[in-house]
């Protein structure tokens, strides 16, 4: 089951208010990919677009794609507003790059977890020509 929500906006539709919140919690339990990332930064975006002043996002990830949580790292850093990431429960992985994002980082006690592990290179087979001093593969 995949959670994606922002918290203020549930209170939005339970009563109207008129000036929308400065803090807004945003539930990410979801592996890293990128339609999640994007998904992910949307939401963000638009509570920026609400003005909310400082977002915390609740974390829960058994991990995924690296390149697309380098990405959601990068954006979330460069933010001109307070990120606070919280472990939930797991942070696998390539989601400890968005857990790091955080200007504040908290966790649950144990039994929560924080997975790191070495690398892995998946080479690319391709073939580059020779007068580029490159070896065919």
């Amino acid at each position: 089951m995949a959670v994606l929500t922002a918290a203020s906006s549930v209170a939005a539709q339970q009563a109207p208010s008129p000036e929308p919140p400065e803090h807004v919690i945003i539930n990410f339990i979801l592996p890293i990919n990128p339609d999640t990332t994007n998904l992910l930064l949307s939401v963000v975006s638009a509570q920026i677009r609400n003005h909310a002043k400082k977002i915390t996002i609740v974390l829960a990830s058994p991990g995924g794609d690296p390149s697309s949580a380098f990405a959601a790292y990068n954006i979330l850093r460069s933010l001109p507003i307070e990120i606070t990431t919280f472990n939930a429960g797991n942070i696998d992985s390539a989601a400890m790059l968005i857990y790091c994002a955080g200007k504040h980082r908290y966790s649950l006690p144990s039994p929560a977890r924080f997975l790191i592990h070495s690398a892995a290179l998946n080479p690319i087979q391709t073939n580059y020509p020779v007068e580029y001093g490159f070896l065919e593969s």
